[in-house]
C-alpha cells in the first residue's frame, strides 16, 4: 500500500534578514489523512513554520513540498493561493461584510457546485440557524466554527491551523475540539496544529513535535 506524503520539510531554516535563525535544520514529513500538532511555547516559532508553509515567507534553506510538489526551494516558490491549503488563525478573519453563508462560500465562488458544499458545510458544523447572521452576531465558538468550514470549503490537501482555540474558556474549548475532531476524523482530513497547550496537542494528535530553540523534538505519548 502505497503512503501519499502531503507534506514534506528538508532540512529547512529560516531568519529574518541578517539575524541568527529562528529554525533550524527542520525536517518533517506528514501523511495523508495524519493530524500531527506542533507544540511549543509563545515566541518560539511555531507560527513561522505555518507561515513559511502557506507561503507568506520563504525559508533561507531548505525544500519544502506539498503532495509531493516543490512549492518552495532556492529556485523556486509557489504563490500561497496555488498551494491549495486551508488555514485557520486564532483571530479567525472572517470578513463582517458578509453574512455566514457568504463568508463560507468566498473561496469557491465561482466553482459550479459551490451551493452544494456551502450547504453541506453548514449542515456539519451546525451552522444553520446562523446561516444569514454576521460575524459580529456570532459568539467565539461559532466564529470559530465559521472559519474552519470556509478554510474546507476548497478540499484542501492541507489544513493548517495556529492556535485555533486559544481564547475561548475551557467549557466551550472542549466542546468545540469534541465536534472538530470528528469532523476531521470524517473527512479524513490532513492537519497540522500548532499550539502552546500540549494536552490540545495530545488530544488531536496520534503524533506530537515539540519546537526547542529552533529544532522540532519528537514527543513520546
Amino acid at each position: 500500500m502505497t503512503i501519499n506524503l502531503i507534506l514534506e520539510i528538508t532540512n529547512l531554516e529560516f531568519s529574518y534578514k541578517k539575524e541568527d535563525p529562528i529554525l533550524y535544520n527542520l525536517n518533517l514529513k506528514l501523511k495523508e489523512g495524519e493530524i500531527f500538532s506542533i507544540h511549543g511555547s509563545s515566541g518560539s516559532g511555531k507560527s513561522t513554520i505555518l507561515r513559511l508553509i502557506a507561503g507568506f515567507e520563504k525559508q533561507s534553506k531548505g525544500i519544502i513540498k506539498i503532495n509531493n510538489k516543490i512549492v518552495s526551494d532556492k529556485n523556486n516558490f509557489i504563490p500561497t493561493e496555488k498551494r491549495n491549503i486551508g488555514l485557520v488563525f486564532q483571530d479567525k478573519n472572517l470578513f463582517p461584510h458578509l453574512n455566514i453563508k457568504n463568508n463560507i462560500k468566498f473561496g469557491i465562488i465561482n466553482e459550479p457546485n459551490s451551493s452544494i458544499i456551502v450547504e453541506d458545510l453548514i449542515n456539519l458544523f451546525g451552522l444553520k440557524k446562523l446561516e444569514n447572521k454576521y460575524p459580529h452576531e456570532l459568539s467565539g465558538g461559532e466564529q470559530q466554527r465559521v472559519a474552519i468550514a470556509r478554510s474546507l470549503a476548497p478540499s484542501p490537501e492541507l489544513l493548517l491551523l495556529d492556535e485555533p482555540f486559544n481564547g475561548l474558556d475551557e467549557t466551550l474549548k472542549n466542546e468545540l475540539q469534541d465536534e472538530m475532531l470528528k469532523i476531521f476524523l470524517e473527512k479524513k482530513q490532513t492537519i497540522m496544529i500548532v499550539t502552546h497547550n500540549y494536552n490540545e496537542s495530545k488530544f488531536f494528535s496520534s503524533k506530537i513535535s515539540e519546537l526547542r530553540s529552533g529544532r522540532l523534538q519528537l514527543v513520546d505519548l
